[in-house]
């Protein structure tokens, strides 16, 4: 298994999903909608905070809602810790964006979050730190723009397009 790993549904997993009823907690069903065949195990850490993607992958394919890999359960919750982040010159520009992107649209009021993304030393540090922020966002931006901002950086520090 490496980060190019693609998880899919089973049809119970399909079914799940058109539940209105679900007993499935939000994450876990958001990871469920993401096991598509399309999205790969990259693009599903994106969406999660660090730790949070191999235990909710292992309950679902528990409760036999995804389908496991080759190398069974018990490798995908390694496998998820080692996926690594972007290198420092990448990790530069991503923080210099967000930061940007910050002063850019609150000015002052931006700079208690701008402070906090500066105070980030490497990608993971920014990575959990982006779930504060994103409550301090909602309050001067709303929920929307907080929600695109925090999914759009944690994208960029696991190595998708820069933010901004």
């Amino acid at each position: 298994m490496d980060d190019r790993y693609v998880f899919r549904r089973t049809d119970k997993g399909t079914a799940e999903i058109d539940l209105r009823s679900s007993t499935l907690s939000p994450k876990h069903r958001r990871c469920l909608m993401l096991a598509d065949g399309q999205h790969t195990l990259r693009d599903l850490a994106a969406s999660f905070r660090p730790g949070e993607l191999g235990p909710l992958l292992r309950e679902l394919i528990e409760r036999g809602l995804v389908l496991p890999p080759a190398e069974g359960v018990a490798a995908i919750e390694g496998y998820t810790a080692k996926i690594a982040f972007i290198d420092e010159v990448r990790f530069a520009e991503v923080q210099l964006k967000a930061i940007q992107e910050i002063g850019k649209r609150f000015g002052r009021a931006g700079d208690p979050i701008v402070m906090q993304i500066n105070a980030c030393a490497r990608p993971e540090q920014l990575r959990i730190a982006l779930r504060t922020l994103e409550k301090a966002l909602m309050a001067i931006a709303g929920a929307d723009y907080a929600t695109e901002f925090v999914k759009r950086v944690g994208q960029a520090l696991m190595g998708a397009r820069p933010p901004g």
